[in-house]
């Protein structure tokens, strides 16, 4: 089925896969060579994240359910019930936490549930989103200081997992924002979003680079290098361009962008 998710590894030498078919793979990067599949939900696989250690993995699926896989034996040691469809799951640094998000329904909005990965009890902390938007990604922050979120109405977010309150707010995209993801030392990270642009910030979501391109909507987006952190820094940036905007036109796959500098904001 189609894909939902692709993630590597601290080490990138393993590869992760989820689609809508439910299967969430594990791959060898440097020969695609698949090692197994974690097995045991029943809906469509949306998101799946790989502790810094590769030895845990946590996965958010349609089947209301997110879980959390012993990565090496395939083994599932604890599974989260919400009640509603799974969209994004994030192992905090330490593996002690688990941000699940889940999708609003009926009255509820868009909830960020916090579990402690130790016990298969009720939340630690539950975020709930503003109503009437839907929230696409929820991941931690550097040093699990913050939860950075981002919306179907181009928002993107910054939370304190702690106190359950939003401390800033940037609505520079113009359309839907379906990814974010940082860079290895989660200081940067990169937003995607419909509206043909991709954006770095910093950690404080102010605004690093920006990047875009003219072949169709942004769906996914890689950071592909570093930042420098001077005046007059540049770097290169991974846009993944959504296939289905174009047709049978195979240019929906990768184009790296040039990223522009932007004054400090």
């Amino acid at each position: 089925g189609p894909l939902t998710c692709v993630k590597y590894n601290r080490d990138g030498d393993l590869l992760f896969t989820t689609c809508r078919r439910g299967r969430v793979c594990m791959w060898y990067s440097d020969d695609g060579e698949r090692i197994g599949t974690y097995n045991g939900g029943s809906g469509a696989a949306m998101y799946v994240d790989v502790s810094f250690g590769s030895d845990k993995l946590a996965t958010a699926s349609m089947d209301q359910c997110a879980r959390l896989w012993e990565v090496e034996t395939g083994q599932e040691l604890r599974k989260w019930e919400m009640g509603t469809g799974v969209r994004c799951v994030s192992i905090a640094t330490g593996d002690k936490r688990v941000a699940v998000l889940a999708d609003p329904w009926g009255d509820e909005p868009s909830t960020i549930k916090i579990f402690d990965t130790s016990a298969n009890e009720k939340p630690v902390q539950v975020l709930k989103m503003d109503p009437g938007v839907r929230v696409n990604r929820a991941l931690w922050g550097p040093l699990n200081r913050q939860l950075i979120t981002c919306t179907e109405n181009g928002g993107v977010l910054s939370w304190d997992p702690d106190a359950g309150e939003c401390t800033h707010e940037r609505d520079d995209h113009e359309a839907n924002v379906p990814d974010i993801t940082f860079s290895l030392d989660q200081m940067t990270f990169i937003s995607a979003s419909t509206d043909q642009s991709a954006i770095v910030r910093v950690h404080l979501l102010s605004l690093v680079a920006w990047a875009s391109t003219a072949l169709g909507c942004v769906g996914r987006v890689e950071l592909r290098g570093t930042f420098d952190r001077v005046p007059g820094g540049a770097g290169r940036v991974g846009v993944a361009c959504d296939p289905f905007a174009f047709g049978s036109d195979p240019r929906g796959a990768v184009c790296n962008g040039q990223a522009s500098v932007l004054p400090n904001q």
